[in-house]
């Protein structure tokens, strides 16, 4: 049955390499682990009872938002590695699926709280902030660091293709990813990373199955009620700096909160698995785009709320060219670090139009 899985057309694309037989690979397994133990992360940690305490007791909204978006920091870092520890002992449908719900809490707990709040706008915003993330920031900061030693950085550019295509027209050809998927695995196999620990090809984990379970329900709970904290005090934050509420929850908390997974594809790509890093941030706006945006939809239409897929006009602009210039870099199958810096430049200008722009509050 796990064998039929594997080979039917909706078998997703992993986020990492895959290994030959025998040999998983997983940087970024292993780039996330080492970010999550870097004693500035560990010490983050004391922020989520404070920022959880410092909201059930009413406290200023500036330490209520500042402390519980700090905690975002270490919460995603701890659920990441108990959904890739879990990973290990499950098929890939089941990762997957792993993957694309609580791999991206952020955005699924943000849209279901700001809905039950009545701010859906602001559940809107962090699904395009994190979006441009994933098709600007993210990919840029790769290709910039990444490609400073190197003049260029390869990549298979079919799968790469296939896998953009869908963020133009959702739409393409079943047989056409078992090809490339098949000729990115054979490349992949032959090439030779930058780690030299000789560990690369090693599986490995923090958390055993109960464990990883407990870390991953304890995590989410932790996460859900820092989120609520946030969007109940972000108005008001944005208040006392003089910024608009849509600001916040387009730029800032979605760069904040994420930032230990953009910093794992970065390293991941740091370590010569450029294209793995290309595929995790292609995968991640796929997930975004594609699940957590209609599961909102459909969440807000039961519950009687007014959610779209309708966004406002300058964001879906906005997102759009975001998503243009981002297939315009990797439809070659080669980029470098200077196309990298357009990339980041193109998430700094669209921050500043953000910035500039009168904000939304409903």
């Amino acid at each position: 049955m796990s064998a039929l899985l594997d080979r039917s057309p909706l078998s997703p694309i992993p986020d990492t390499p895959i290994g030959l037989p025998g040999q998983p690979w997983q940087p970024f397994h292993k780039s996330i682990m080492k970010i999550c133990r870097h004693p500035y992360v560990k010490s983050m940690l004391a922020t989520v009872p404070m920022g959880i305490t410092a909201g059930i007791l009413g406290g200023p909204v500036q330490v209520v938002f500042i402390l519980n978006l700090a905690a975002l920091i270490p919460l995603v870092g701890l659920v990441t590695i108990a959904i890739a520890d879990l990973s290990l002992m499950t098929g890939r449908v089941l990762e997957e699926l792993l993957k694309a719900s609580v791999g991206n809490a952020i955005e699924l707990a943000i849209g279901i709280v700001a809905m039950k709040r009545g701010h859906v706008h602001m559940a809107q915003s962090t699904l395009v902030g994190s979006m441009l993330c994933y098709t600007l920031l993210v990919p840029g900061s790769c290709f910039y660091l990444a490609g400073l030693s190197k003049e260029h950085l390869h990549f298979d550019h079919t799968l790469i293709n296939i896998m953009s295509s869908l963020l133009m027209a959702l739409k393409s050809h079943a047989s056409i990813f078992h090809l490339a998927e098949a000729s990115s695995e054979c490349s992949l196999g032959r090439q030779k990373p930058n780690d030299h620990d000789g560990t690369e090809h090693q599986p490995t984990k923090i958390f055993a199955p109960q464990p990883a379970i407990v870390t991953l329900v304890a995590g989410m709970s932790c996460l859900i009620a820092c989120v609520s904290f946030i969007v109940d005090s972000v108005n008001g934050f944005a208040q006392e700096l003089g910024l608009s509420t849509a600001f916040l929850t387009l730029v800032l908390v979605p760069l904040v909160g994420n930032s230990t997974r953009y910093a794992a594809i970065v390293t991941v790509a740091l370590k010569g698995h450029v294209e793995s890093a290309v595929r995790a941030n292609l995968n991640s706006t796929l997930r975004i785009t594609l699940l957590v945006t209609p599961t909102l939809v459909i969440l807000a239409w039961v519950s009687g709320l007014s959610m779209t897929l309708q966004l406002d006009t300058f964001e879906a602009t906005m997102l759009f060219l975001a998503v243009v210039v981002m297939s315009h870099v990797i439809q070659d199958g080669k980029s470098n670090y200077f196309e990298g810096l357009m990339l980041i430049g193109t998430y700094i200008i669209s921050v500043a139009a953000f910035y500039m722009r009168p904000g939304i509050t409903k």
